[in-house]
């Protein structure tokens, strides 16, 4: 019997985050002369009523994807904040600081907070992620159960593919939603 949650069934999700709720996503690698993955999740974003505060700001070299590109933004009366990292070593993350979990939830709820997320992990291309108050991203995704109990540990949550499903119960996890969109399981510790 799956542990995977039936569509219009998904669990709340309670994430006790501190000062900000940081998710974390690690891209797929980007294509030479492709879309910036930030150009394409703030087009996403509009969509979601989001607005933009201030002019984007990119760090590189002038040549190809900025190694640091971000965006001040606003939503619901929320403080946001995007940013894209791009190694030279093929590491590609995204990262999306909300306010604290409970304050999201008081003022706009998790049905919405969730589409936001879905919204920017398939606009970014994302392979999977973490959900946390700040802890440094994970760069590689869990090929067992011990390594998936790990990084548990370090995180409040995962954004996983579907397939790595097969090692939440035995880490220890729970399967709490599938993101609509992504595809993305929220794993919880």
């Amino acid at each position: 019997m799956s542990s995977r949650p039936q569509a219009g069934r998904q669990q709340r999700v309670d994430l006790p985050t501190a000062g900000q709720t940081v998710v974390s996503l690690a891209l797929h690698r980007l294509e030479e002369g492709g879309p910036w993955p930030l150009t394409r999740v703030l087009t996403a974003l509009s969509e979601c009523a989001v607005e933009r505060i201030g002019v984007a700001r990119a760090l590189g070299d002038r040549r190809g994807v900025p190694l640091v590109h971000s965006q001040g933004l606003r939503w619901r009366e929320h403080a946001l904040f995007l940013e894209a990292r791009h190694g030279r070593d093929g590491i590609d993350e995204l990262s999306l600081e909300l306010p604290p979990w409970d304050d999201l939830m008081t003022s706009v709820g998790d049905e919405e907070v969730w589409r936001l997320i879905d919204t920017v992990a398939v606009a970014a291309d994302a392979q999977f992620g973490s959900i946390g108050d700040g802890e440094p991203p994970e760069t590689v995704l869990p090929d067992d159960s011990a390594m998936l109990r790990a990084q548990l540990r370090r995180h409040l949550a995962l954004l996983l593919p579907e397939w790595t499903g097969e090692d939440v119960a035995e880490a220890g996890g729970t399967q709490a939603r599938v993101l609509d969109s992504s595809g993305l399981v929220v794993v919880t510790g």
